[in-house]
């Protein structure tokens, strides 16, 4: 699966990781394996996914009160007129009939989570991915500070392709860009610099994916999001929040005035 990993040694260290299992060692092992090897950080990703979506639904659904109403009458009505004993099979096919009515919510909840997943889960995900490019070797697939290199290496690889924005008179530095999966999809991600630090800059498209969230700290890291032209933006680093704003709306401005002159 890796060239540093066999298959089962990935697979033993995917389970481990899912169930928090790892060592500081293994932590480290496992970030490098995700890295280099898209197909793994792809399952990891979706895994993660789905137990998140689990959990979120679990314990949150219960019938509606109608239909609680209803199956505490028929149990009355059957105890009063045959007695409890005769009550029971009708009873069970009552409390039946509201477990499935819960297992089929709670199914249509996960999909829908699933399909649009919560605007925390995909800042946790890109968090991750950024974290996993600063571990890497190279922190991108192509290297370069002229737009017009990376933007024309997005457009041959991937369905998205976002404005490329030439910052450098705001002092960030275009490194070049790369590309990650987000809930299995390939997205670019746009890489700049301003110091000793990495902003990775990932576009969404803005109908699956939500970026009205408001600024959020995790692990360290700092994120900023928003959505213009069709996709949703989303900016990782660590970066001080008033840096990370300023970007934010240099990158905003720059991409506008792009649309403007084409």
């Amino acid at each position: 699966m890796t060239n540093q990993i066999s298959d089962d040694r990935a697979n033993m260290m995917l389970n481990a990781a899912l169930d928090g299992e790892l060592d500081a060692m293994g932590v480290l092992e496992f970030e490098r394996a995700l890295a280099s090897d898209s197909k793994l950080a792809a399952r990891y990703d979706q895994l993660m996914t789905l137990r998140g979506a689990m959990r979120a639904s679990a314990g949150t659904l219960r019938a509606p009160d109608a239909l609680r109403a209803r199956i505490e009458a028929m149990a009355k009505q059957e105890g009063t007129e045959r007695g409890a004993a005769s009550a029971r099979p009708r009873v069970a096919m009552a409390a039946a009939i509201a477990l499935a009515f819960v297992a089929g919510a709670t199914g249509a909840n996960i999909a829908s989570r699933l399909s649009t997943p919560p605007e925390s889960q995909i800042a946790m995900l890109l968090v991750d991915d950024h974290r996993r490019a600063l571990l890497a070797a190279e922190t991108i697939d192509v290297a370069s500070s002229d737009r017009h290199t990376v933007k024309p290496w997005f457009d041959a690889r991937l369905a998205l392709s976002p404005p490329v924005v030439d910052l450098s008179a705001q002092g960030f530095v275009l490194v070049g860009g790369r590309a990650d999966v987000v809930e299995g999809t390939p997205v670019p991600t746009i890489v700049y610099r301003i110091r000793e630090h990495f902003i990775s800059l990932t576009a969404l498209p803005a109908a699956r994916f939500a970026s009205s969230a408001a600024p959020g700290s995790i692990n360290g890291y700092e994120t900023q999001a928003w959505s213009d032209g069709g996709f949703a933006y989303w900016a990782v680093s660590d970066l001080p929040r008033p840096d990370l704003d300023s970007f934010a709306a240099a990158f905003r401005a720059g991409a506008a005035a792009n649309t403007e002159n084409h």
